[in-house]
């Protein structure tokens, strides 16, 4: 997958400025897939030179215009297709495992700082997510919205129950590190228990 099929996917629920596209992003496909807003603007010009998307040029104010994007038929082939290949698993990159491994050269006060603050964080984690899946099933989301009202009734609980379902994922995955890191904060209770 790649921001390409991020920005394809948030421009299948409805038309949008690059300014939108930035503002909507983080709340829809960003937890997925971050970018900046540099990258989704470089990528927006790639896509319309490419034509997978169409810009088209609308007054904003007296003076001043704006550009709105909208999917071409190329476009939404482009994202239907790539929606029915099977995902190509990246290799991941852990930071906080890698630096992990070597908290034997670090002395434990702080190694259990760096646990309590990744506990910290994952909970956190959690919290954010709990109040998306809180706008998605309550439908305050404005391309939660526009989706729904452009798509048949009867496909509206598996638009909600898919992105759902999708943050679920993210919430269990800090939950599982909430776990780890109290596990491994034991590791170091027994560690300096079988010191003594």
């Amino acid at each position: 997958m790649s921001l390409r099929y991020a920005i394809l996917g948030v421009l299948s629920s409805m038309p949008m400025t690059g300014y939108d596209m930035v503002r909507h992003f983080d709340e829809s496909v960003g937890t997925f897939w971050p970018s900046s807003p540099a990258q989704i603007y470089q990528e927006l010009r790639r896509m319309e030179a490419d034509g997978l998307i169409a810009g088209s040029v609308a007054p904003r104010g007296q003076r001043a215009e704006k550009r709105i994007y909208d999917l071409t038929e190329g476009g939404r082939q482009t994202f239907k297709l790539l929606t029915l290949q099977p995902n190509a698993y990246p290799t991941e990159r852990d930071g906080f495992r890698l630096q992990f491994c070597y908290f034997d050269l670090i002395p434990n006060e702080v190694a259990r700082d760096h646990l309590d603050a990744h506990i910290a964080h994952s909970k956190l984690q959690v919290e954010q997510l709990r109040a998306r899946i809180d706008g998605i099933r309550n439908r305050r989301s404005v391309l939660i919205q526009s989706r729904l009202n452009s798509r048949p009734p009867e496909m509206h609980e598996a638009i909600l129950q898919f992105r759902i379902q999708a943050l679920e994922a993210h919430v269990l995955r800090a939950q599982a590190e909430i776990t780890w890191a109290k596990r491994a904060i034991k590791v170091f209770a027994h560690l300096e228990s079988s010191k003594k």
